[in-house]
């Protein structure tokens, strides 16, 4: 292939994850137990059966292209509350000409009408004019090649968002890559998936398996709907 395909920057990006939860937030009694609330939600190698575990995802320090999308959104505030956010590894399956991958993320914060604040936000009309700027900048150089195209599409799980992020290359392969991601709120949670793929979209019985897994785990940890401490 003549080019890197999705890089997970982008896709991270497309809900303006990278603001650090604040001093204050961290420092308060309940952030270890939201951690361990974060890492029993979230995706893990024995979810995705035929895919390799790459690790943890590297994200750099919230730069100002994160910055001006999450105020774009409004939810710079709501993040810099966030008592905890954890990703989970990155789980990637690939063949000759095809790649699929997905990782999930908890973001969880004092109560649950801030979490259901940054939800009601992630889906709103505004989602793509905010995070398509941001995944444009995150292809660097190869801008010029690239058209980005965001909608809605079902959210596999009840009162949660899902968004379709297509890449469109002028030329090179893939031709066409794919970012969906799907979140939900389940008290102080915000539980988002993303999956990735290229050249075809990712098989949607297992984007509704891995949402609806996701959706059960979080509504199985009573902790996330009290605030600790």
């Amino acid at each position: 292939m003549g080019r890197p395909w999705i890089s997970l920057a982008a896709a991270t990006l497309v809900l303006a994850p990278a603001v650090v939860p604040s001093k204050a937030a961290l420092a308060e009694d309940g952030y270890p137990d939201a951690v361990t609330t974060a890492n029993a939600i979230n995706l893990t190698s024995a979810d995705l059966q035929g895919f390799t575990d790459k690790g943890a995802i590297q994200i750099k320090d919230a730069g100002s292209s994160e910055r001006q999308q999450a105020r774009c959104l409004g939810v710079l505030p709501l993040l810099h509350k966030r008592v905890a956010y954890v990703l989970s590894h990155s789980y990637q399956q690939s063949g000759d000409s095809y790649l699929r991958a997905a990782h999930s993320e908890v973001s969880v914060f004092p109560n649950a009408k801030l979490a259901g604040g940054y939800l009601n936000a992630l889906g709103s009309k505004r989602t793509p004019a905010c995070s398509v700027p941001a995944i444009r900048k995150a292809f660097g150089p190869t801008l010029r090649n690239l058209r980005v195209r965001m909608h809605h599409i079902p959210a596999e799980v009840a009162g949660g968002v899902g968004w379709r992020t297509t890449l469109l290359w002028k030329s090179g392969e893939p031709r066409r890559e794919f970012i969906d991601v799907f979140a939900f709120a389940r008290g102080r949670a915000v539980v988002a998936l993303t999956t990735t793929s290229f050249p075809s979209l990712f098989p949607q019985e297992v984007d509704g398996h891995l949402v609806q897994l996701l959706a059960a785990r979080a509504s199985a940890q009573g902790t996330v709907s009290q605030r600790t401490g």
